[in-house]
């Protein structure tokens, strides 16, 4: 979509109940729907148990590595996926588990992730969805193997909370490391149930934290790491897109999220995230354009402004900050009533082609295309390759 016309197009996509979007969300369904990508670390009998989920594993060439020397000990559930300015732009993780929370500070510690992003609750729907992993205090120190981290401050924006963290390798004489830690509290699991404002708003204050000095992959997260983390990726691509690039370009949502999913699959889960995203492109598309009105953007740099900017210093004082609610307008999507399937850790993972030991290969599942369910999946009726 030509930028000059992005706003009519997605206006014309959106008649007749969506229709033209759903269309391209099953489109996005069956041409990953066959598409073999390796996992076998995350199918090895050492690792099984470290997958929240079934159906939700890691494919091994962009897979994130932990340093050890252990066979399998390297492996976490999270893939480098790309995004507007370079390959590895993200982490794409899920929720930790309780005996990964360790490896979860080890990725962050050995990676240099300056950025956390969570997008779930630890407990939705009176399921368990993420370890709380992080001590939830200011002052309070908390160590995880041999990683320790401190609490130094926490501040609550509006939806969500911003935690400053030093965490440091015990088993390593260096200076101890900061990060920020942003987490969202009030977007469902498997639904776009959120304002485009409030989406916006969230985006704005984490990329205003991207610091050139910084220059590690920002780690997102919700439960699985693909449904609402492939959705905030989007969204966060098409913003840097739109505020960045000449009016004459072409954002292509579509493609960007095909370009996900060969890093991490099921990257956007349900058709209500594939339309949020469009619309947050939207209304992107239209404040880029008031701004230009108003003389306070050039064209290149004008990303939407957060009327009472949060910053890390802030942060420090434990400040409580309260964002006014901005120009754009909101959207209404029926959130889907749908839940994801924990995996029993304790049970052996089920195997698609590796299964008979002929492949040690990932089939993106589509049998939920058929009104099938996934079994021991992190989805129930979802066409979610």
């Amino acid at each position: 979509m030509k930028l000059t016309t992005l706003e009519s197009v997605i206006s014309k996509k959106q008649r007749d109940d969506f229709m033209l979007l759903r269309d391209e969300f099953e489109d996005l369904c069956l041409i990953t729907r066959t598409k073999r990508i390796p996992n076998t670390a995350s199918l090895m009998d050492i690792n099984l148990s470290k997958n929240r989920y079934a159906d939700i594993l890691a494919y091994d060439h962009s897979r994130v590595k932990l340093t050890t020397d252990d066979e399998g000990s390297d492996y976490i559930n999270a893939n480098f996926v790309p995004g507007y300015n370079r390959e590895d732009e993200y982490v794409a993780c899920q929720g930790p588990l309780p005996y990964t929370v360790g490896d979860f500070w080890r990725m962050v510690w050995e990676h240099r992730m300056p950025i956390i992003v969570m997008l779930t609750q630890p407990k939705e729907k009176g399921k368990i969805k993420c370890e709380q992993y992080w001590p939830a205090e200011r002052g309070e120190e908390v160590e995880y193997d041999n990683m320790k981290v401190t609490n130094i401050s926490v501040s609550n924006v509006n939806d969500y909370n911003i935690t400053i963290f030093s965490i440091s390798n015990m088993q390593e004489e260096s200076q101890p490391f900061e990060v920020v830690h942003f987490h969202h509290l009030e977007w469902p699991d498997m639904t776009a149930d959120i304002s485009p404002e409030s989406m916006i708003e969230f985006l704005t204050v984490v990329r205003q934290h991207v610091r050139p000095d910084k220059p590690g992959p920002m780690v997102v997260h919700c439960s699985a790491g693909v449904g609402r983390t492939g959705t905030f990726i989007s969204i966060d691509y098409a913003m840097q897109f739109i505020s960045q690039r000449p009016i004459r370009d072409e954002l292509d949502i579509f493609g960007f999220i095909l370009r996900m999913r060969q890093s991490r699959g099921k990257m956007i889960q349900t058709e209500d995230q594939y339309l949020f995203i469009h619309q947050c492109a939207r209304f992107l598309m239209a404040e880029r354009r008031r701004r230009e009105s108003e003389g306070t953007g050039n064209g290149k740099r004008c990303l939407p402004h957060a009327s009472s900017t949060t910053s890390i210093d802030s942060a420090r004082g434990d400040s409580r900050c309260s964002l006014q609610n901005g120009d754009l307008e909101e959207l209404a999507l029926e959130p889907a009533d749908m839940d994801t399937v924990e995996l029993d850790t304790n049970e052996d993972l089920p195997r698609s082609d590796a299964e008979a030991g002929d492949v040690e290969m990932s089939v993106y599942d589509m049998t939920a295309c058929d009104d099938g369910p996934i079994s021991a999946s992190s989805t129930e009726n979802l066409c979610v390759p």
